[in-house]
């Protein structure tokens, strides 16, 4: 099916930059969500994405036609003289529904010259018999049909199922709750969440069509900003009972940052009504606007959704960081949310607003099942959601794994699930911290590891899982690093630590020096950077070219990551320093540290000929390396007085945490 994708590729070669905006949301998307330039967008990527949605419309048809043969006539390749003669094929289902599906007009798109890719995809289909596949692993086939850089360009990135499934279960009681997700992606979590609840209906009798038409036409909800995103949630929950026919999925296309309960919006909202007051999907079917916030895609006005509050919420929002966020929409972002003012920081990032949002919609005794950065329990510019969670909520479990990537695909930095029922808390209330030491190797054991959880009245440790209880009260009062709970991996210990930290012989370093923000992009010109890495293991970015090979009295050999390509360097002409704190597993960092330019050499244009264009290579000046030794030298400045007093390792620590 890849090979399919990569197929129609070449067919939609001839696509611009103006209509892969118009098929991906239009331009306040690229700026505010993906954060492209209007010229740099990833072209050929969005073009493989843009065949992705194709091949998934046409998988999605095919299994459609072959358990309805009298609603949807099966497609016959012989008979397609152009790509866009599939849209009368398509239609059939548009005039039904599954617009989430097949609003997408790609197949009109391609050239007429193009016809034999279009049939012979059409015919690999077909010899793969997908619809003789189980209905649960048809969904998975979609979920993970898209390779992750290409749902990554396109801001669609999924949760881990086993993930989602310990977050469902954790969360989910009853089999009518009706369960919300306003940043859906793919569709995972709320996959998970129709499971579960199946899985309780079915301890009371069979599992019927009209239940699974209840379920993903009223009791699921699922919002998110990016039309690729609701294509392939589409898809996933329609087929996870694909022997019943459903003529609605309750998915909108929208900024959920923007919604409130009570209000309506339509069940596939216009690419260019994403944003409030913007016109309709004038670039597809040129439907009519009926009103404002409606837009028609086959002549009648679509159904559609009135949001209310939710039994449950579950949910992985976007971890964008504050820098990263443009000013205008940060902006506009404050003033949607200016009811939680108590709770806003200036700095906090894109998932905070998100956890406002869940406060809104949340029914009381409601849930919120969260996948988060670990950040979240301890960092300044969240405290505010801390508090907010103190006030209004317990918080029933935190967990967390010492396996990087477990949660969501998209990160490379540690995270935890977080589930908390919004209610005021009893006294004797506790909070339960899980570490998970192997991740479950499938949704059955993912169920039992949940129920295990569940069940625990006292501290427990076996070979997969570690669990902590404390009382709640100990959070709730103190808001300030609820991380030291989940910090070392022998959870045994966090009474020790606790002790160990209340001591009045500890003085915070904090106290001593002033930590400053000092980001890659102090030390970057283009996509050229000055950190040398101490590991072949610290690479973890495309602009990450070299690392160290050899250490020698006055100089170091530096490497390559890719090609056989090796520089000798003096070490006068650079300092120690921290290109991030993966791989780093010391807090002395004397010897484990990276190098970062701080004078320039001649050498320094053979290095960032790899990462720069020759016009940005011809502008690399000494005055750029100067301005990094500037900027390195003012953010230590502040804490000079104190370092000189403090012994080595603390001064390291001191350099780590500035950086």
């Amino acid at each position: 099916m890849r090979d399919s994708a990569e197929y129609i590729t070449v067919a939609l070669k001839y696509l611009s930059g103006q209509e892969l905006e118009d098929i991906f949301g239009g331009k306040e998307v690229f700026k505010n969500i993906l954060q492209y330039e209007e010229q740099k967008y990833p072209v050929e990527t969005l073009r493989l994405a843009s065949a992705y949605l194709l091949v998934n419309q046409l998988l999605f048809y095919h299994v459609l036609s072959r358990r309805m043969p009298d609603k949807f006539p099966e497609i016959d390749a012989d008979t397609i003289r152009k790509p866009s003669d599939l849209n009368a094929y398509f239609k059939n289902v548009l005039d039904v529904n599954y617009k989430t599906v097949f609003s997408y007009d790609v197949a009109s798109r391609i050239l007429s010259g193009f016809t034999d890719q279009i049939k012979a995809v059409i015919n690999v289909i077909k010899g793969l018999s997908p619809e003789k596949v189980g209905g649960d692993l048809l969904g998975t086939i979609f979920h993970d049909l898209v390779p992750f850089q290409v749902r990554k360009t396109v801001a669609t990135f999924y949760t881990n199922v086993l993930a989602a499934e310990l977050l469902a279960w954790l969360s989910i009681d009853n089999h009518d709750s009706k369960v919300a997700d306003f940043a859906v992606g793919s569709g995972g979590l709320l996959v998970a969440a129709y499971r579960r609840k199946r899985h309780l209906l079915e301890k009371e009798g069979k599992f019927s069509e009209a239940d699974h038409r209840r379920f993903v036409e009223n009791e699921l909800l699922g919002v998110d900003v990016m039309p690729f995103a609701a294509n392939v949630v589409a898809c996933h929950l329609a087929l996870q009972s694909p022997e019943y026919f459903t003529n609605k999925v309750n998915v909108a296309i929208w900024d959920s940052t923007e919604l409130e309960p009570g209000r309506t919006i339509p069940s596939i909202a216009g690419l260019k009504f994403v944003f409030k007051g913007q016109t309709g999907l004038e670039m597809y079917l040129k439907p009519s606007e009926k009103a404002k916030g409606v837009v028609s895609l086959t002549g009648e006005i679509p159904e559609e959704i009135s949001l209310e509050k939710y039994d449950v919420i579950i949910m992985n929002p976007p971890f964008t960081r504050h820098e990263r966020i443009p000013e205008d929409y940060k902006a506009l972002l404050f003033d949607r949310f200016k009811d939680y003012t108590d709770y806003l920081h200036g700095q906090m990032s894109y998932f905070g607003y998100f956890i406002l949002l869940v406060d809104r919609f949340l029914k009381d005794n409601g849930r919120i099942a969260l996948v988060l950065p670990a950040t979240a329990l301890h960092v300044r510019s969240a405290e505010g959601l801390r508090k907010l969670w103190s006030e209004k909520y317990h918080v029933e479990y935190i967990i967390t794994t010492w396996h990087r990537l477990a949660f969501s695909e998209s990160v490379v930095f540690r995270e935890i699930l977080l589930v908390a029922k919004r209610t005021k808390a009893s006294s004797d209330a506790i909070t339960k911290v899980c570490v998970l030491k192997k991740l479950p190797d499938k949704l059955s054991k993912a169920r039992e590891i949940a129920d295990k959880i569940k069940d625990l009245k006292h501290d427990y440790e076996d070979y997969e899982i570690a669990v902590k209880i404390h009382p709640y009260s100990k959070l709730t009062g103190d808001t300030t690093d609820w991380h030291k709970y989940i910090s070392i991996s022998n959870l045994k210990l966090v009474d020790l630590l606790e002790q160990l930290l209340s001591s009045e012989k500890l003085t915070p370093l904090s106290t001593l020096a002033e930590a400053q923000e000092c980001d890659l992009r102090h030390y970057k010109f283009g996509d050229f950077h000055g950190f040398i890495l101490k590991d072949a293991k610290r690479l973890q970015r495309k602009i990450d070219h070299w690392f160290l090979e050899k250490e020698k009295t006055d100089s170091i050999v530096i490497r390559h990551k890719k090609l056989i390509h090796t520089l000798e360097v003096p070490l006068n002409y650079l300092t120690r320093a921290l290109r991030r704190f993966s791989y780093v597993n010391t807090i002395d960092v004397t010897d484990n540290s990276d190098y970062l330019i701080q004078y320039w050499f001649d050498k320094i244009p053979e290095m960032a000929r790899y990462a720069l264009s020759s016009r940005e290579l011809s502008s690399l000046n000494p005055e750029v390396i100067s301005s990094w030794r500037n900027k390195f030298e003012r953010k230590k400045s502040p804490s000079a007085a104190g370092k000189k007093t403090l012994p080595l390792i603390l001064r390291h620590l001191l350099d780590r945490l500035l950086l």
